[in-house]
């Protein structure tokens, strides 16, 4: 077998691993065999011969001597990933053709290494034989794990010779061993709100096509999961008057089954609810032992009716006196509520018992501390009560019905996978966002080959957290898996158009997952080409910069015949020529390096400042336009630069003189507010717009009211100022006037009988929906 050793395909698997019995048995199958089964390293069968004669076949294949398993165990040892992956029940083409080269006795190496029984009497070349390995070569396709079963090596064994048994059983959470769900106090409850959730960002690490879904897309499933919650959350929640609950208590409790149930006492006002639903079941009370309560009487229905009544409670908001087990319930719907609002919530694997899960949601991140047992309950409840609802929204396949329904699913499936942990391993990537676990992944400069070589700084290599983050990450950067694999012995030498890509793509996907990046300082500033347009002022005498502030001049000759225009390349603080520039680009593209720095020259930056450095810097320029490029220092996507004559003569201009506050203010100006007012000022005189974008309370409304002031004091309001602000502040700048500004005359046009009185006013104070209404009017 070691000498025949060719690729594998795992679709071929199982012919390849009965390559040694099969190739002497006869091929052609009279009837497929009636049931194959396997248990352990024994196959059963039956197969009608064309005569009508059954045949019963049976296969026993020799176990694996220890020195092969510790070989596995060693291979297992040496590629964390791939040990990680059988831990979980996937089998990769990588691991059968790794196992082919390294540890061939894992395969059949002969006949021997079977015993075959057929009752036609002929078992070492019947066709009977034949027929059943042919099923069990199919099997061994759609299930690779059997190449490790039939040979006597149970599932459990192989977790166990991955080194990740302890971790996954640590990993899969129990439901609670406790029958009773405790009431505890919540603390400040009341007006407790989240922010909203950004769906995009939760999800912009997990892997699209996890293995647990034949890697179909089922992060694009999730999505529409959570979608579906934000858009139909209002459907299920009714305003309606309930029935006082008074002196009821509850009690949640998990019955024998696995089902949640409540106990009701005493049960009549609750009954009374019941029944104001139309409901026609009946109940019977009777007495159970509640712990430090005691035996009491009521009655026990099903859980969902109990949290039912306390989410439309919530809805309702009421705040009737009731006992405090019912007061927990309603502070933990109230919780719940606020978490499904704002979509702070996240799946989770439970194990009901020892062989079967679920899926529940529980709060994320943003829920700090400690949550009460019945507030996962309660979320999961309000999201299966929206999917039902709305079940048309969703595929009716076993995965996607565990995250939206109360449905179980064995935890291993009939090929051995364990589908339980691998949905709980793809799930880690939204419970532990934020998390670092100390993994970094370094790009080191060779300078002497001016390469690069990729690190793995890895504390733990049997860390299943850390394992499950980068094997997620190889689906953004294939080449970690071969450097986990080496256990950090392999080390990639790269150039710098795979480092770009790192850059640019890969390593925002790592940080996401918590891994640190950590990148040559020279790369941490890649420059890119610019191109500057220079404005050189031609002749200084005689120039009057007023003219080019007038609004009225005709202004595009001029300002063409008052400065040169001229184009410059700059990378960095370097300033290079046109010529020069071309040579750089001539034979270079992606990451180059210019001297000290690294350029980065992308094809479609490199055409656009090519074809503008081939045609006249400026053919015409208004005075607005050169005042605008001026102030912003862009024109038209590039940097615009004036020269130093030009700079000074503007500075000059726009020096703000000593101005005094309007003596009518009523208030004192902070220091800021009286700059900003300065500055208004200013601008107004020049016959600039202003835009004052202090942050929200820091005096905004006090420094447009001293300007107008000021503008009054000295003769120029001779039109009324307009006031245009949203409705919820109309009466806040009308408070604002009469405090800062009494001498100012306020007129608010708003309300249905609205007329516009300019005549006597200074300030018209209106709402942007009435500005656009009645646009004829201010004209």
């Amino acid at each position: 077998m070691k000498n025949l050793y060719n690729y594998i395909n795992i679709e071929e698997l199982g012919g390849f691993w009965l390559n040694a019995v099969m190739r002497d048995c006869q091929t052609t199958p009279d009837k497929l065999p009636d049931g194959v089964k396997i248990a352990g390293a024994n196959i059963t069968a039956r197969v009608k011969s064309a005569d009508g004669r059954v045949c019963s076949v049976q296969i026993s294949v020799k176990s694996l001597e220890t020195t092969t398993k510790e070989k596995l165990k060693e291979i297992f040892f040496a590629h964390p990933t791939t040990a990680f992956n059988v831990s979980i029940g996937h089998i990769e083409e990588y691991l059968i053709n790794l196992l082919a080269k390294e540890n061939p006795d894992i395969f059949p190496q002969s006949q021997d290494d079977f015993i075959i029984r057929c009752s036609c009497g002929n078992p070492q070349s019947c066709r009977h034989v034949a027929v059943v390995l042919n099923a069990l070569k199919k099997k061994i396709n759609k299930n690779p794990l059997l190449i490790f079963t039939l040979r006597g090596m149970s599932l459990d064994e192989l977790v166990e010779v991955t080194g990740f048994k302890n971790s996954h059983i640590n990993r899969l959470r129990r439901k609670t061993g406790e029958k009773f769900i405790q009431n505890l106090e919540h603390k400040n409850v009341s007006g407790f709100s989240f922010p909203k959730a950004d769906i995009n960002s939760m999800f912009y690490a997990l892997p699209n096509n996890p293995i647990f879904f034949e890697r179909k897309d089922f992060k694009s499933k999730l999505k529409t999961i959570y979608e579906t919650i934000d858009s139909e959350l209002d459907s299920i929640l009714i305003n309606e008057r309930l029935v006082p609950l008074r002196n009821t208590e509850f009690y949640l409790y998990n019955s024998g089954s696995g089902k949640l149930k409540a106990f009701v006492t005493p049960e009549n006002t609750f009954l009374a609810h019941i029944k104001s639903k139309n409901s026609r079941l009946r109940y019977v009370s009777k007495a159970m032992e509640i712990p430090d309560v005691g035996e009491k009487y009521g009655i026990a229905l099903d859980s969902d009716m109990v949290l039912d009544y306390f989410l439309y409670d919530a809805v309702n908001d009421n705040d009737d006196e009731i006992t405090p087990s019912a007061q927990f319930i309603r502070e933990t719907a109230h919780l719940a509520l606020e978490v499904v609002k704002s979509l702070n919530f996240i799946p989770e694997v439970i194990m009901v018992n020892d062989t079967d899960f679920s899926i529940r949601y529980v709060p994320n991140a943003q829920y700090s501390g400690e949550y009460p047992e019945l507030l996962p309950i309660f979320i999961t409840h309000i999201i299966h009560k929206i999917a039902f609802l709305k079940t048309s929204k969703f595929s009716d396949d076993n995965v996607t019905a565990l995250f939206t329904s109360p449905n179980t699913h064995s935890a291993i499936t009939s090929e051995g996978k364990n589908i339980a942990l691998s949905i709980a391993i793809w799930l880690d990537i939204l419970s532990r966002q934020g998390q670092t676990e100390n993994v970094v992944f370094r790009i080191e400069h060779n300078k002497n080959a001016d390469n690069f070589s990729l690190y793995l700084d890895i504390p733990d290599y049997k860390n299943p957290d850390i394992i499950n983050r980068l094997i997620t990450a190889t689906d953004y950067l294939p080449v970690l898996k071969e450097i986990m694999d080496s256990n950090g012995k392999y080390v990639p030498i790269v150039d710098l158009k795979i480092v770009l890509e790192i850059i640019s793509y890969a390593s925002s996907f790592l940080m996401a997952l918590g891994i640190q990046v950590v990148i040559p300082k020279e790369l941490n500033k890649i420059i890119s080409p610019r191109l500057t347009l220079k404005a050189r002022l031609k002749n200084s005498r005689g120039f009057n910069i007023s003219d080019i502030f007038d609004k009225n001049a005709e202004s595009k000759l001029s300002i063409s015949s008052l400065f040169d225009f001229s184009y410059e390349v700059a990378l960095g603080d370097e300033k290079i020529s046109k010529e020069e520039f071309q040579e750089l680009v001539r034979t270079a593209e992606g990451i180059v390096r210019f001297k000290e720095h690294y350029v980065l020259l992308k094809p479609e930056d490199i055409n656009a400042i090519l074809d503008k450095l081939n045609k006249p810097p400026v053919e015409a320029i208004d005075s607005m336009q050169f005042l605008q490029s001026t102030f912003s220092g862009f024109y038209n996507g590039m940097d615009f630069e004036i020269d130093e004559t030009f700079k000074k003569a503007v500075d000059d201009y726009l020096k703000i003189d000593e101005i005094t506050v309007p003596k009518t203010l009523n208030g004192t100006l902070r220091p800021y507010q009286e700059r900003g007012f300065k500055w208004l000022y200013a601008n107004t005189m020049r016959g600039f717009g202003s835009c004052l974008a202090d942050d929200m309370g820091l005096g905004k409304t006090v420094q447009v009211l001293s300007l107008l002031l000021k503008i009054k004091e000295e003769g120029s309001l001779t039109k009324p100022a307009l006031v245009v602000c949203p409705t919820t502040l109309v009466g806040n700048w009308h408070k604002e006037c009469s405090k800062f500004a009494p001498s100012l005359k306020v007129f608010i046009y708003h309300g249905t009988h609205r007329t516009l009185e300019l005549k006597g006013n200074d300030v018209i104070i209106t709402t942007y929906g009435l500005l656009r209404r009645d646009l004829d009017e201010f004209k």
